[in-house]
């Protein structure tokens, strides 16, 4: 036990951090366990998020430390590709399977009773849904929140065309902290400008209008133009 890693939260809740979980892959993600007073084992409630471990989504959510001093296990992981976690990120794509071997780790360890919670919203959300799609046998309940159900309608497209806003948005966010990762300082500071102008670039714009024949030509190549094959 490297005691290094653990920290003190105040009225008996322990926080371990960086704790490891190899997928079937070899890849390793990483994730920060908070443990409850009480001597387990108790039930665990599970966070898989690509925007760091320490955040925990605590702009929305209580602190972890709060549902440790509730009785429960708390795992905030890094999902592949992001934070400390190993591999490469896709997003979305691997989140089924990833989410279902750490619910199956999860139940082996000493402090867990078996039973497996999820929480978190948005792209947290959607782990948890991707990852009950799975089945995984101790995933008893999930409680997404402000996510989708369906990646292509009610994330980035509408009526066919790209939600161009908001993936953009999504993706400097993510870029940002990928070239920190990766050490890339001028592809961070570019990142950086391009966040502070964003609204600039999200400016809208005037189309000519189309009639007829030749404005539903327009919105059919439109439609193919932005439709994923």
């Amino acid at each position: 036990m490297n005691r290094s890693n653990w920290v003190d939260c105040g009225g008996g809740v322990r926080l371990e951090r960086s704790v490891r979980c190899r997928m079937s892959d070899g890849v390793e993600l990483v994730s920060d366990h908070y443990y409850p007073p009480q001597p387990g084992p108790n039930p665990t409630l599970l966070m898989r998020q690509p925007y760091g471990r320490d955040i925990a989504s605590t702009v929305v959510y209580a602190h972890p430390v709060w549902f440790a001093r509730h009785g429960y296990n708390v795992a905030i992981q890094d999902v592949r590709g992001r934070g400390d976690s190993g591999g490469e990120f896709y997003p979305f794509r691997n989140e089924g399977r990833d989410g279902a071997e750490t619910i199956s780790w999860l139940r082996t360890r000493g402090e867990s009773n078996g039973r497996i919670g999820m929480y978190g919203f948005s792209y947290q959300g959607m782990t948890q849904l991707l990852a009950a799609a799975q089945e995984p046998e101790g995933l008893v309940c999930i409680a997404p929140g402000m996510t989708a159900h369906d990646l292509y309608h009610g994330w980035f497209y509408h009526q066919g065309a790209l939600r161009l806003a908001s993936s953009l948005g999504w993706g400097i966010q993510l870029l940002k902290e990928h070239t920190r990762r990766l050490k890339l300082r001028e592809a961070s500071d570019r990142l950086e400008a391009a966040w502070a102008n964003l609204a600039a670039q999200n400016r809208r714009t005037s189309l000519p209008r189309a009639s007829g024949d030749s404005g539903r030509r327009r919105a059919v190549l439109c439609t193919r133009l932005v439709r994923p094959r």
